[in-house]
């Protein structure tokens, strides 16, 4: 049998194993992701010297670079596409008046309310928690919030580190059990 063929017979399980790793490229079925996989591994079997090393790191190579332009020009192709039927690629319209990025200024409508919400939530809870600190804590957890190290904080209070330290984990762990006792 000829050794090209020989190849590419009996390196087509790896082709499909790249190829499925490549199966959401968006605009490629995947039937053609195996097929250009196939056809990286054909060309790949071609070009193969056998004096430059194994084949099927050399097949992978080519078939993931194969696969990546594949990407590529998909990528190409859907920045291409119009967003809408009177616009032409370009951002203009059909009648010529040029509207420029379609959207840009508009708010995002895929709001996903129900994180807003969870998210206004867990807010009020850590400011209830927050309300139960002392003033020494505060000040401290201040100076951490506006990135100061522990080191920094002891230096500007007059301590040790690990005095800042044990305040701060202190602190962690009442909030912890605020905001725990809050859900309950």
């Amino acid at each position: 049998m000829d050794p090209v063929k020989e190849r590419v017979i009996q390196h087509l399980k790896l082709a499909q194993i790249i190829a499925a790793k490549y199966f959401n490229i968006q605009g490629a079925s995947r039937d053609e992701v195996i097929s250009e996989a196939h056809t990286a591994l054909v060309k790949a079997s071609m070009a193969y010297q056998e004096e430059k090393g194994p084949f099927a790191p050399f097949a992978g190579a080519a078939i993931r670079n194969a696969l990546n332009s594949l990407f590529n020009k998909q990528l190409r192709n859907a920045k291409m596409v119009a967003k809408s039927l009177d616009e032409t690629i370009h951002g203009g319209t059909q009648f010529g008046t040029y509207i420029g990025n379609l959207g840009q200024n508009l708010a995002d409508t895929k709001r996903d309310v129900f994180r807003e919400v969870g998210e206004k939530e867990r807010i009020k809870e850590l400011q209830r928690a927050l309300k139960t600190l002392g003033n020494k804590e505060k000040e401290i957890m201040d100076c951490i919030s506006k990135g100061m190290s522990l080191s920094e904080v002891a230096k500007q209070r007059n301590v040790s580190k690990q005095a800042i330290f044990k305040i701060v984990k202190k602190t962690y762990q009442t909030l912890k059990k605020e905001i725990k006792n809050a859900k309950n």
